[in-house]
């Protein structure tokens, strides 16, 4: 699939893995900082300057001599690393290195505007750094006036250790920068490289646009952050009100034992909140493409495990017990069964025991927190869960629980694991599809839908869980609060 990336998407990638781009440069930073104070040697140089002239030792100002002079510079800096002049400062100052190893250290600059031109002597040493360049120029000096017999090199500025020397290498500055540069480029880059190979769904436009189905809920990202929020209504203004504050209080402390478990029904403990709405919302959307009737069974699946799908299932069944209706929720996963954990029920008896003849629907059902929600819990793992689902008495369940209640919510196992999902396509009138942001890849749901086709199943949309959102864009759910 092409991708195509505008600047609104570049922000929202940057701004998304701000973090890992941060962490990058600091990291490229500090190896930066640790390399040039522990592993770079440094370096000082020295630099004198000479002024060169056309007389012997007179100044001579007009402009033929200067220009003259100006010659003279060029040819008079070839000589200042000649052999002849280098090794002598090598017997001078008793160095150990050979002429070219000395001549490394040298670098000569003129002007073609100028007569005074300059020798620099860098090495790991800033004394003597000094004590080269100083006596390179003396060299230099006393071989013009053995071989051209004259005195026209005059020394300005010989080098001195206090002034004239410095530390040119490692430079701590300029280190840092290009390690930020280098930094901000390899992590941006990086950033981006993930981004494309990165084909899972996040946003509602990539459902719609990009597979071309519709969106009929959307669910933000909840967890353990909901830990410091409200778990009950504060205020219990009558008796129907107390009993159901007791009830919730004595079903959190009980499922407060099982770790996580508590926060799948937010509906439940939080039904004020912002994600409570957002079920509302798809309760409501629901009942929009119920305008024709027949949408009384729902399964609720997904393209994998893990996408969310039984908490949506849980969480539906509860907005929609909360509006008055008479609820069923099935618990048909039953290779990984998880609405009895929800409830805090027993899983001894289920749908599994009514499928093989065990027991009737009716003694199986379980009343739940709230007095218009039932829930039939899978029951047992059995051998052959495909054949149970296909079987007519699946097909009698349903009908009957059709029959005596306004909806049935059908927690389905994921469509690509097992063949579950697609038997009970049939048996069903709407198919609702959850996708989890950053997780769902866009060729799994593309084939799970696909499998819905095949089977004539009727899928009413996809509802997008787990959706990051920012703190300041859910101010416009959290009005209900107030």
């Amino acid at each position: 699939m092409k991708k195509t990336v505008g600047l609104k998407e570049i922000y929202l990638i940057v701004r998304k893995r701000i973090w890992l781009i941060a962490s990058i440069t600091f990291v490229a930073v500090l190896i930066g900082a640790i390399a040039t104070n522990f592993f770079m040697t440094p370096k000082y140089d020295a630099t004198t300057r000479i002024l060169v002239n056309l007389g012997n030792g007179k100044m001579l100002y007009n402009s033929n001599a200067v220009q003259t002079n100006v010659q003279l510079v060029n040819t008079y800096s070839e000589l200042i690393d000649d052999p002849s002049v280098l090794k002598k400062v090598i017997r001078d100052l008793n160095l150990n290195w050979t002429t070219e190893e000395l001549q490394g250290t040298l670098t000569v600059e003129t002007s073609e505007q100028s007569q005074i031109f300059s020798i620099t002597a860098e090495t790991n040493r800033a004394e003597l750094s000094v004590r080269i360049v100083n006596s390179v120029a003396r060299e230099f000096k006393a071989q013009v006036q053995e071989f051209l017999k004259v005195d026209n090199v005059s020394l300005i500025s010989p080098a001195t250790v206090s002034a004239s020397s410095g530390q040119v290498s490692p430079n701590l500055t300029k280190n840092l920068t290009v390690a930020v540069i280098l930094g901000l480029l390899f992590s941006t880059g990086l950033v981006f490289l993930i981004e494309y190979l990165d084909n899972t769904i996040k946003t509602e436009e990539d459902i719609e646009q990009k597979l071309g189905f519709p969106v009929v809920g959307v669910i933000e990202h909840f967890g353990n952050q909901d830990r410091h929020r409200k778990i009950v209504d504060k205020k219990v203004p009558n008796t129907t009100r107390l009993e159901m504050f007791r009830k919730r209080r004595r079903l959190f402390r009980r499922v407060m034992k099982e770790k996580g478990e508590p926060y799948a029904l937010v509906t439940f403990f939080q039904e004020n909140s912002s994600i409570s709405e957002q079920y509302r919302t798809l309760r409501t959307n629901i009942s929009f493409a119920k305008a024709g009737g027949g949408l009384k069974s729902l399964v609720v699946t997904s393209a994998e495990s893990g996408e969310g799908k039984s908490t949506t299932a849980a969480n539906l069944a509860v907005v929609m017990a909360q509006q008055g209706k008479q609820v069923l929720l099935i618990d048909a996963d039953t290779r990984k069964p998880t609405q009895h954990r929800f409830f805090d029920r027993n899983n001894r008896k289920g749908l599994t025991n009514v499928l093989t003849g065990q027991a009737k629907a009716s003694s199986v059902l379980r009343s739940t927190i709230l007095d218009q929600l039932y829930l039939m819990t899978s029951g047992p793992v059995p051998p052959n869960p495909a054949d149970l689902l296909s079987s007519a008495e699946m097909e009698d369940v349903i009908r009957q629980a059709e029959e005596h209640f306004d909806q049935v919510i059908i927690d389905s196992p994921p469509i690509l694991a097992v063949t579950d999902a697609r038997l009970l396509a049939n048996l069903c009138d709407g198919i609702l599809m959850v996708v989890k942001s950053g997780t769902s890849e866009f060729e799994n749901v593309r084939k799970a839908a696909h499998v819905f086709s095949e089977v004539n199943g009727k899928l009413l949309g996809m509802v997008l869980n787990d959706k990051k959102v920012r703190r300041k864009d859910r101010y416009h759910y959290n009005y209900s609060e107030h």
